[in-house]
């Protein structure tokens, strides 16, 4: 047994303990050394390569698996933490869903879809309601989002016990292995069946938490679309770990968007607070070819998603990508005392902000009132102090001698990988 990176490099042999279960049946054990551990920001992962050799010392079968190392705990009345580190969800729903496929999807489109939800600047993702296609798991533990997976049913009925039991069992066994998974759901809103709750626990080694969507259940309450007065004051229960499965409704509520910021103020002040999950990724529409090839969203039944069918990204797009930003930066306005400093907070769970960038640049626009046309007066990196996650603090943008004839400071904030996670606009 070893570990190799992702391009097949051996990196380290793994010593072996093996323990007789049955007549045919061992169990195998093994410890691994200087390993980088998984999360959202940083996903890292390797090949966990076995391999069975006859009296010869020839290889008789090998089987191979990408898998990452992390750890996942819910503390009652605490929090969810993923090594060590307390975290938030900032997640949403997915349906397996394209309009000239319906349910039948593909790797393309899973990556897509991770890569949105990861520009968005979520980190969280619910399978609803039903597993995923493997690909799109693979897609979460290689880019990097934390998954709740559920096993099917809404509502009434639910499972039977015997068929129940079957899909638990082929559920767990199929994902258990997937880094990114970090909690399961036994069914949605009153469509879980009790007496399933104790067998995710027999095939998963890791013990994960089982959830009751909707529902106060064990150490967590998901309760659905709660309203901002249950959020002002602190929640249905009190001593449960807070986080919505559901909220904010993309057609009930008025959009994603709108009442993400007061939302998630107060999810993020909220020491029960886990964050949540917003409904829902994408509008579900169905190519209808025999209706002159319309897009068919069964009236307003899936026209509920952040996204358009094929993936337009709408308004709340941008609002959630700003309100869910990892680097949040107070506002303020710039007037002739303007001094060039101002306060952050690194709401990463696992980066130091001083692995970021911020781009600042100062913009005079020209032409006529409407027109796209600018002259840019200064543009400059600016450093970012040593922070670590939650920390607050406060960086300093260079003043040109003409700043006080701009129109406009962009201030782009970049992560460790390139990309943008904020573009803040100063009047």
């Amino acid at each position: 047994m070893f570990l190799s990176d992702l391009n097949g490099n051996k990196l380290q042999n793994l010593p072996l303990k093996l323990s007789q279960i049955k007549n045919t049946k061992w169990h195998i054990s093994t410890k691994a050394k200087n390993i980088k551990t998984w999360n959202p920001e940083k996903p890292n992962l390797y090949i966990l390569n076995i391999e069975l050799l006859d009296k010869n010392k020839n290889i008789s079968h090998s089987v191979n698996e990408r898998i990452g190392f992390r750890t996942v705990e819910v503390v009652e009345a605490d929090g969810i933490y993923v090594n060590g580190k307390r975290i938030k969800f900032k997640g949403v729903n997915r349906h397996s869903f394209y309009p000239s496929s319906g349910r039948t999807t593909s790797k393309e489109l899973s990556i897509q879809h991770v890569k949105m939800m990861k520009d968005m600047n979520m980190n969280a993702v619910r399978m609803s309601h039903y597993p995923p296609d493997i690909h799109f798991l693979e897609a979460c533990d290689s880019l990097g989002l934390f998954v709740i997976d559920e096993v099917c049913t809404w509502h009434s009925p639910h499972l039977d016990t015997e068929v129940g039991k079957k899909i638990v069992k082929e559920t767990v066994i199929r994902d258990v292995n997937h880094p990114s998974i970090l909690l399961w759901a036994n069914g949605n809103e009153t469509g879980w069946n009790t007496e399933l709750d104790d067998d995710y626990a027999i095939w998963d080694i890791q013990k994960r938490e089982v959830l009751h969507p909707w529902n106060i259940f064990r150490k967590t309450n998901t309760m659905h679309y709660p309203s901002y007065h249950i959020f002002a004051y602190d929640s249905y229960a009190k001593d449960k770990i807070y986080f919505p499965t559901e909220f904010l409704h993309g057609l009930y509520d008025g959009g994603h968007g709108a009442g993400l910021d007061d939302y998630w103020k107060q999810m993020w002040n909220m020491p029960l607070s886990a964050g949540g999950f917003l409904w829902d990724f994408a509008d579900e529409a169905v190519v209808r070819t025999d209706k002159n090839n319309i897009l068919d969203t069964d009236g307003n039944h899936a026209a509920d998603g952040i996204v358009g069918p094929y993936g337009e990204k709408e308004a709340s797009y941008f609002t959630i990508k700003e309100v869910w930003s990892p680097i949040f930066i107070e506002n303020r306005f710039i007037k002739p005392s303007f001094n060039g400093v101002f306060r952050v907070e690194n709401r990463y769970h696992f980066t130091n902000l001083n692995e970021c960038k911020i781009l600042a640049k100062w913009v005079q626009f020209e032409g006529s009132k409407g027109t796209d046309k600018i002259k840019i007066l200064s543009e400059s990196e600016v450093k970012l102090p040593n922070l670590n996650p939650s920390q607050k603090g406060e960086f300093v943008v260079n003043k040109p001698n003409n700043w006080q004839s701009s129109d406009v400071l962009y201030l782009t904030a970049i992560d460790p990988n390139g990309m943008e996670v904020l573009l803040g606009v100063i009047q």
